[in-house]
């Protein structure tokens, strides 16, 4: 009986972690300056003036992105610079887009925002893809991904999935 509420609050305790993950760009702001990063680090004067906010409201954001390891900063003199810290976050901002495109029908406007979007965090994207071959990639992209395993104490990631986040210097 113990054991059991333990589980449930160590399995608890995951869930309240992947929500802050996915938290993390619940803000529009947030998606933006990363997009911005996406190819090579950037000072705040710049990442203001591509995101369009005010310098109080990027370094807030900045901020909470740095504290949650999603990006690094580094000083060089009077300027700091931030870039990519987790390349899982940005696969999966362009992961999102892309499938997002995918799923709509006729509104072409907005799937081609979307597939914009997409390549600005992978700019060696190709500039323009049909609907279906968008759909045969998801399919083949998420076709890779390894299953994970479920046991009786809950579900564990797949170990290629672990390992590459050990490799990348992600704690999870």
């Amino acid at each position: 009986m113990v054991a059991d509420q333990e589980e449930r609050e160590e399995l608890e305790r995951v869930f309240e972690s992947v929500s802050r993950y996915f938290s993390l760009m619940s803000e529009p702001m947030r998606v933006r300056i990363m997009h911005t990063i996406c190819d090579g680090e950037r000072t705040v004067g710049d990442i203001v003036l591509a995101v369009g906010g005010t310098q109080t409201n990027v370094s807030r954001h900045l901020a909470a992105l740095y504290q949650a390891h999603a990006v690094y900063r580094r000083k060089s003199g009077n300027h700091v610079f931030y870039g990519i810290q987790d390349s899982a976050l940005i696969a999966l901002c362009r992961g999102v887009c892309i499938h997002i495109a995918s799923r709509l029908d006729d509104d072409g406007e907005r799937s081609d925002g979307l597939l914009n979007l997409a390549r600005g965090f992978d700019p060696a994207m190709p500039k323009s893809r049909p609907k279906a071959a968008l759909k045969a990639r998801e399919k083949r992209v998420t076709s890779k991904l390894p299953a994970p395993e479920i046991t009786p104490r809950g579900t564990k990631p797949a170990p290629r999935v672990l390992k590459r986040a050990q490799n990348d210097g992600h704690d999870g």
